[in-house]
């Protein structure tokens, strides 16, 4: 797996930030598998990371997947594919439902961005994982 997110420390409050790699998706990339993990040290009140990819090299983004956290170590799994048809849809950043997918869009590239409410303290990190299938 590649890393999008490695050991991002929450210790305050963050808005909508953008945070890790942003990673270059293969044209033959067929699935995205991403793994989320929240290893919780005290405080806070939820976290959510949203994947986001880009059809236009980064001008625009749009969620994915939004994996959400509360207050406890955790870690969580999704797949989305190129090739489910996906009904028009108005895309969104960072307001995508919480623990949600959107299969059928995979751009040339991805990235993250976490939102978290509550000060969370005592070594709280979020770890991003990705895998892409092609073939």
């Amino acid at each position: 797996m590649t890393t999008l997110l490695n050991s991002h420390a929450i210790t305050t409050a963050q808005s909508l930030a953008t945070v890790g790699s942003v990673l270059s998706v293969p044209a033959d990339c067929t699935s995205l598998t991403i793994e989320g993990s929240l290893t919780y040290g005290s405080g806070g009140t939820s976290a959510k990371a949203f994947v986001q990819t880009s059809l236009d090299g980064g001008s625009t983004f749009i969620d994915v997947i939004c994996f959400t956290f509360a207050t406890a170590s955790l870690r969580k799994v999704a797949n989305i594919t190129r090739s489910t048809a996906t009904a028009p849809t108005t895309p969104s950043v960072g307001g995508m439902s919480d623990n949600t997918q959107l299969s059928g869009i995979i751009g040339d590239i991805i990235r993250i961005q976490v939102v978290t409410t509550g000060t969370y303290a005592g070594s709280t990190t979020l770890d991003i994982f990705a895998e892409m299938g092609v073939n």
